[in-house]
């Protein structure tokens, strides 16, 4: 090969090294950063539940049958909120357009502690802890739950005060209506990541107070257990109050008010339940009628008022004694809180 060749053949090899060199500087020219991660590196988090209770006392009746347990197929609805109170159901749906809370279903009968496992049915896959980057999840979550679940209500997101209202039911003559008006819900908790690699529990606690009403016939009158009434109106009580998920906050009664046009019935073979509120001393509570019998005609439209104020608690039971004297047709009351320590009803101090 002559001189001239091979300085041919060098310039060649030449101009294809530096071809190569611009190649490689121009992939990587313009920033150093690691390329865009599509997914995280972080692995899926499930956030999964294993059971639930109900914080209660014993008693017995239509309006008690959820002191431990919920029954089987009763649905939970569960809010949870990433660290910036976002609804993560907003941004982990079915579908981009169908976002929910998450729902529980009761499976099974509780344990020996009460608890009875959780079925999710609203959504295919558990709900995961949110991400705060590529490799760090947020700093918790935070968890309500509530039961009956409110299938109307869909979180936006916000971290406003998503809200709702709850009502009694207007005929708690029915056991099942007496059953759908008993609220209860988990008090908000916060778990982090950590916790979150267990199964959580949820503990409901009765959001509503529990009335009881008795009347008896004045001892020397002439009226007996035959004519006491079974059925009676509830006046001038609230059935509305508010559920505010965001914070877990249940509000006291403040809405539907019940007149003589409009009452709450109740009776008096099992309780009824009614959202925290004062019984006012100004305002009748009850109207009712004293029964007929062989020796007496009866009586329509009584009434009995509280002599006091009568704050009415979350969570507890009040016994409402009336008793009926046909002489004027007068009726006087005590009223009595539950004493769950000595499963007794102790009189209301005011």
């Amino acid at each position: 090969m002559t001189r001239r060749m091979m300085k041919h053949r060098t310039f060649a090899y030449l101009l294809m090294a530096a071809a190569s060199l611009c190649l490689v500087s121009a992939c990587s020219s313009g920033s150093d950063a690691e390329p865009t991660q599509t997914t995280a590196s972080l692995p899926e988090l499930p956030i999964q539940f294993a059971a639930s209770s109900v914080n209660g006392v014993t008693r017995a009746g239509a309006a008690d049958t959820y002191d431990t347990s919920l029954p089987e197929g009763s649905d939970i609805g569960v809010y949870i909120y990433d660290s910036d109170g976002i609804d993560i159901s907003t941004k982990q749906p079915v579908d981009p357009s169908d976002s929910k809370t998450w729902v529980y279903e009761v499976t099974g009968s509780p344990d020996a502690s009460d608890y009875a496992a959780l079925r999710l049915t609203s959504h295919v896959k558990s709900p995961r802890f949110p991400l705060k980057n590529s490799s760090d999840y947020k700093d918790h979550v935070k968890v309500f739950a509530v039961f009956p679940n409110n299938p109307d209500f869909m979180p936006s997101g916000n971290t406003g005060g998503d809200s709702y209202n709850f009502s009694v039911a207007i005929d708690q003559t029915d056991a099942d209506n007496v059953k759908a008006s008993d609220l209860m819900a988990a008090d908000i908790a916060q778990y982090t990541s950590t916790q979150c690699e267990s199964r959580l529990n949820i503990l409901l606690k009765h959001r509503m107070a529990k009335v009881t009403v008795v009347f008896q016939p004045k001892v020397g009158s002439d009226l007996t257990e035959d004519n006491m009434p079974t059925n009676f109106d509830v006046l001038k009580v609230y059935r509305t109050l508010t559920v505010t998920p965001t914070t877990g906050a249940i509000s006291e009664g403040t809405a539907d008010q019940t007149t003589e046009a409009n009452p709450l019935t109740a009776c008096t073979t099992t309780s009824f339940f009614l959202p925290p509120q004062t019984l006012s001393k100004d305002n009748t509570l009850l109207k009712f009628n004293i029964l007929a019998t062989d020796n007496f005609k009866g009586i329509n439209g009584c009434t009995f008022t509280p002599a006091d104020d009568v704050p009415l608690q979350a969570g507890h039971q009040y016994l409402i004694t009336v008793t009926v004297d046909v002489d004027f047709v007068t009726t006087t009351g005590t009223i009595e809180q539950w004493n769950p320590e000595t499963m007794t009803f102790d009189p209301i101090v005011l």
